[in-house]
Order: C-alpha cells, then sequence, then structure tokens
C-alpha cells in the first residue's frame, strides 16, 4: 500500500517518476556522476524506476550493475529533485555506513540549491513576483491577487508564498521570522533600553531584584514597626495583669494589731 501511495504523491508534485516493486537482487553501483567515490557501495534491495512523462526528461545520475537506475535528478515547477532507488538504511544499501555518505548528501543538498525556484525573503518585507503572476497563495491557502509590475508585501505570516501564473505555479517565496529572534547574544543595557523603553531598570545585586521587578507598593516594610508595637502592647498588658495580681492579694490578708490581744487570739 506504500508503494501506490508513494507514486500518487510523486505524480500529485509533477514528478515524472513511478516506483516499481523492490528487487532483492543484490548488485554494486556501476557508473556515476557524483563527486563523491562510490566505490565498494552495495545495494541489497531497490525499486526499479521508471519516466512517466515521455516529454519530461529525467537524468540517471547513478546506475546499478543490473542497468537500472538508483538516482534519478529532474526539475518542475518547484525547482529540480532527486530521487534514490533504495531507502536509504543499512537493510537496503551499504552507503549509510559507509565513507561516502557525507559526501553524497553535500552533493544532493548542493544540487538541490541549484536552480531552484525556492526564493528566500524575511516576514515583514515585500518581494517581487515574477513578471506575469495573477495571485501569490499565502501558507494559509488564502489567496491574493498582484497588480503587475508590482512586489507583493503581504508576507506577515512565515512559511512558503506561490506565485502563479493563471493556474501555473511559477515561484515559490520561502519567508522565514527575521533572523534576530533567534539570536540568543545578550543585549546590552543600550540594548535593552531600546527594546523595553527608557522606564527599564538595571542591577547587578540580585538581592535588589525583588524591588527593582517590583514596581509598585515600593517605600519602607512597615512589618517591623507593627512587630514593635505588638511586643509593648504584650509587655503592657503582663506589667497590668502583674499588678492587678499585687493589689488584689494585698486587700484580701487581714492586718493584726499588736496593741489589741484579743484580736491576735481570736
Amino acid at each position: 500500500t506504500r508503494l501506490p501511495a508513494l507514486n500518487r504523491r510523486l505524480s500529485s508534485a509533477g514528478i515524472p517518476v513511478r516506483y516499481e516493486p523492490a528487487s532483492g537482487q543484490r548488485t554494486r553501483i556501476d557508473t556515476h556522476d557524483l563527486r563523491a567515490s562510490l566505490n565498494g557501495v552495495e545495494v541489497t534491495r531497490f525499486h526499479p524506476m521508471s519516466a512517466t512523462v515521455d516529454d519530461q526528461p529525467v537524468e540517471s545520475r547513478a546506475t546499478l550493475g543490473t542497468g537500472d537506475a538508483w538516482i534519478i535528478s529532474g526539475t518542475t515547477a518547484e525547482g529540480p529533485f532527486l530521487l534514490f532507488g533504495s531507502p536509504l538504511e543499512p537493510t537496503a544499501t551499504t552507503l549509510p555506513v559507509s565513507a561516502a555518505m557525507i559526501p553524497v548528501m553535500e552533493w544532493a543538498v548542493d544540487y538541490a540549491a541549484q536552480g531552484s525556484s525556492h526564493l528566500g525573503a524575511t516576514a515583514g518585507e515585500a518581494f517581487s513576483p515574477p513578471s506575469g503572476t495573477t495571485f501569490i497563495e499565502a501558507p494559509s491557502g488564502e489567496r491574493f491577487p498582484v497588480d503587475q509590475g508590482q512586489p507583493f508585501s503581504g508576507t506577515n505570516e512565515p512559511g512558503f508564498y506561490r506565485a502563479f501564473v493563471g493556474d501555473s505555479l511559477a515561484a515559490t517565496y520561502a519567508v522565514n521570522t527575521p533572523a534576530a529572534e533567534s539570536d540568543l547574544t545578550r543585549l546590552s543595557d543600550e540594548g535593552m533600553s531600546e527594546v523595553f523603553g527608557p522606564e527599564v531598570r538595571f542591577t547587578e545585586d540580585l538581592s535588589r531584584w525583588p524591588n527593582e521587578i517590583f514596581r509598585q507598593g515600593q517605600g519602607p516594610e512597615p512589618w517591623r514597626f507593627l512587630l514593635f508595637v505588638l511586643l509593648g502592647l504584650l509587655i503592657a498588658e503582663t506589667i497590668v495583669r502583674a499588678s492587678e495580681r499585687l493589689r488584689g492579694g494585698t486587700g484580701s490578708r487581714d492586718v493584726i494589731d499588736p496593741s489589741q490581744p484579743e484580736a491576735a487570739r481570736a
């Protein structure tokens, strides 16, 4: 089920190549025009590839000993493409575990970057679409009509913007977020003031940070004063209660007058 789905994806992308069922014949790379050396690279599983459109030629960049193309290149309206006849895994080919893997990947990236219709821009900046462009399709799928000869400035959303001439794709623009948003370099004090405004405060002492960050309600803290008041009240209450006990105890005693023996005997 995966192979038919893959072929449908290739067809919808405008790539005139289809994959055939896999062959388990063990073989090697016979000829190629890559910068990397593929000597000794073995292929144990591959899918033969065939062109589906005669008037849209494709080029074989590497051929197996069986005569089947193992790497195919070509160009569509959206740019160049490269197809490998085998999954790049050790169970299908020894390329991923060989010294040629990195040079092959570098060659593939360089090839994809040459002659690509994917152009770059930064979000918020305008770009000039190709001559004859009738509308621009944004990453959200919304389409914007274009005035002939006028730059397109509706690049608020990062993503791929596609320029169409009628129903034909003319170019694709990769709109990225500004590089400054990914810059992790620490700002200077002047830079912080420019970004956050002149009211920003700076401190080198971490203990002062709460006083600097919490701008509202700053001033002397009242808890010390309240603590002293509470302690004073407790001390005063203690003194009052002690004095009351002393007065109450003195009033309840009987006073004996030594000049009255009868009272003393009683």
